[in-house]
């Protein structure tokens, strides 16, 4: 609830949404697709006491469609990045 949870007054529709999230330990990849991953997988190699597990985390973000108002004039909008599709 976009009001309640988070006290967005502005958003007219939808009233809420679900967002999805991911949750579990990710395995180690070294054919990652960004350097910092890359980077964070070798020290995780080198000190494997030293920074928590790699954890799952979103691949692939959907956006979602909003109706908010100015004055009295509907606007349709989408915000991007909200739903989690896969991790």
């Amino acid at each position: 609830d976009f009001r309640k949870d988070l006290g967005w007054k502005w958003i007219h529709e939808p009233s809420g949404y679900y967002a999805n999230y991911c949750t579990g330990s990710c395995s180690f990849v070294w054919a990652s697709e960004n350097k910092y991953s890359q980077v964070l997988a070798l020290y995780r190699h080198h000190n494997p006491g030293a920074s928590a597990q790699p954890c799952c985390v979103p691949q692939v973000l959907n956006p979602l469609p909003i109706v908010y108002y100015v004055g009295r004039q509907h606007k349709v909008e989408q915000l991007s990045n909200m739903i989690v599709r896969s991790c």
